[in-house]
């Protein structure tokens, strides 16, 4: 069974596109790392969160735990890779609605 010449063309074509918005969606991802990454650095602590997020945008996740205290937390987490899997994720810690610390150390020093 022959496959015609139009048919080989437009699966080529079909392999083509599908492979530019692969390409397509690995840039953006990898500019928005970039870009959040550049955000992290206009951060201080006691910002609210309402301040951070018009920073930092929507978080990718976030998560509220209570310290050893009995302090209500809530992290929320920012992609700094190309396809953010969640061992490229910043979190970002507030209590009480500040931003109290930000990244892997800092998190894993203070959840319990």
């Amino acid at each position: 069974m022959k496959i015609s010449a139009k048919r080989r063309w437009a699966g080529s074509a079909i392999m083509i596109v599908v492979m530019l918005f692969l390409v397509g969606s690995m840039c953006s991802c990898t500019s928005l790392g970039k870009e959040n990454r550049r955000r992290l650095m206009q951060l201080q602590i006691g910002q609210t969160r309402e301040q951070v997020i018009n920073i930092m945008g929507m978080p990718h996740m976030n998560e509220g735990y209570k310290s050893e205290k009995g302090v209500s937390r809530e992290v929320l987490y920012y992609g700094t890779g190309s396809l953010t899997p969640e061992s490229e994720l910043i979190p970002l810690v507030f209590e009480n609605g500040k931003l109290i610390g930000w990244g892997k150390d800092y998190y894993q020093k203070e959840k319990p």
